[in-house]
């Protein structure tokens, strides 16, 4: 008689236990770590970014994180309210509502999205983790020493990934091989306050720091270390110029600086404008026209303005263009997509309105339900603008060219 057979009494406690042990591991996998992808692939909402009044194809909840849209879905955490994070990112397809893929962790959240290859970083609280959008490839895992806020915890730069840890006095930054995880360097950014405009020029990362040191810091992508800094007055932001130059903007001027020395190569007073960002060798300018608002382009070179065009109603309150939030207007196609704030008999508002880069002419406005006054309000990616909304559950909304397009969808990220 086989051996199994006499032993009764050995077998079915190890049999029990294995069981056990599966049905384990198996309820670990399922409540933790990737589930999918599931089906093809969600191909994008429209070809370009909107010309017209466009269709509101979806809205989505603020989450914890920062929403990314790639191809056809949109990548964001669980919502929680009140300050809670979530417990797990998904990738849910905007014009079908269907989750193509789920990484669960608890404190998940989005914080990035390198484009060139198409991965997208979350953040587990302790853990960086790379995954890839259209796969559900973990690339890596990394640990990580501390908390990412979530306005702008992540640079990608030319071959080094930059993140930053507890944006308070005295936070580190790390810089990371983007294709293995591993440490190249940790440095102090010895900033009060980071602010969120942050840009990588010629291999230097600029960095606008605020609060108790007005100033702007230069730091080499490669070693981690301060190539050079420049103090400036209060309300300021640094933007990438488009053609080799770190430009900072302030209420009446701009100068653009050397990225390598910090140099001031040119100035230009800009009297009743401040400058929100550049596209295609011209500057965009939030501006006065008399009595108006409106937006102005001009030689990004020279400084010579080459039209204005002013906001359609009764603009009140802000007009874009806070020199420390540069994504009041953002370009996409040729187009640039303004937020305006304007008087009507019931109440104030917002409006997107969009005008033509190259010439200022007016192509469309709409108004939005209420007031958009979010850290982000504006941001465009593979056809898909996406107004954040600042209330009580957060809400996004997803506008394309899609007119076939006739019901909203509620994207979920529960």
């Amino acid at each position: 008689m086989r051996w199994w057979l006499r032993r009764p009494r050995v077998i079915i406690p190890v049999a029990v236990a294995a069981l056990v042990l599966v049905a384990t591991g198996v309820r670990y996998l399922l409540d933790d770590g990737m589930s999918g992808p599931s089906g093809p692939f969600p191909r994008p909402v429209a070809t370009q970014a909107p010309a017209g009044v466009p269709q509101l194809v979806a809205t989505t909840p603020e989450g914890p994180g920062r929403m990314q849209i790639y191809g056809g879905v949109a990548i964001n955490g669980a919502l929680k309210f009140f300050g809670g994070r979530g417990d797990a990112v998904r990738a849910v397809g905007i014009a079908t509502g269907r989750t193509y893929w789920k990484y669960k962790q608890k404190h998940a959240q989005p914080i990035g999205l390198d484009r060139t290859t198409g991965d997208v970083y979350v953040d587990g609280r302790h853990d960086l983790v790379k995954i890839n959008v259209r796969t559900g490839r973990i690339r890596w895992s990394r640990p990580t020493p501390g908390y990412f806020p979530n306005e702008h915890a992540i640079v990608s730069g030319t071959g080094t990934l930059v993140i930053f840890d507890d944006y308070g006095s005295g936070g580190d930054m790390t810089g990371i091989d983007p294709v293995t995880g591993r440490t190249r360097w940790t440095s102090a950014h010895s900033c009060d306050k980071v602010k969120r405009t942050t840009v990588v020029v010629g291999g230097t990362l600029a960095m606008a720091c605020g609060l108790a040191d007005d100033v702007v810091r230069g730091v080499d992508l490669a070693t981690g270390k301060q190539r050079w800094q420049q103090e400036q007055s209060s309300d300021f932001s640094v933007l990438d110029d488009g053609q080799g130059h770190v430009a900072v903007s302030a209420k009446d001027g701009f100068d653009l600086l050397d990225p390598a020395t910090g140099k001031v190569l040119r100035h230009h007073l800009t009297k009743g404008e401040v400058t929100v960002a550049f596209s295609d060798g011209m500057r965009l300018s939030a501006c006065a026209l008399g009595k108006s608002r409106g937006m102005c382009g001009s030689d990004a070179d020279t400084g010579e303005r080459l039209w204005s065009s002013a906001f359609p109603g009764h603009p009140a309150g802000y007009v874009p263009g806070d020199p420390g939030n540069r994504a009041y207007a953002t370009v996409a196609d040729g187009r640039v997509y303004s937020l305006s704030a304007i008087d009507t008999p019931q109440r104030e508002v917002d409006q997107i309105v969009v005008f033509d880069l190259r010439t200022g002419r007016r192509l469309a406005d709409w108004s939005l339900d209420g007031l958009t006054m979010s850290q982000v309000p504006l941001t465009i990616a593979d056809g898909v603008l996406a107004v954040h909304k600042d209330d009580v559950a957060g809400a996004v909304g997803l506008y394309a060219d899609r007119p076939d397009l006739h019901r909203t969808r509620h994207l979920f990220f529960q």
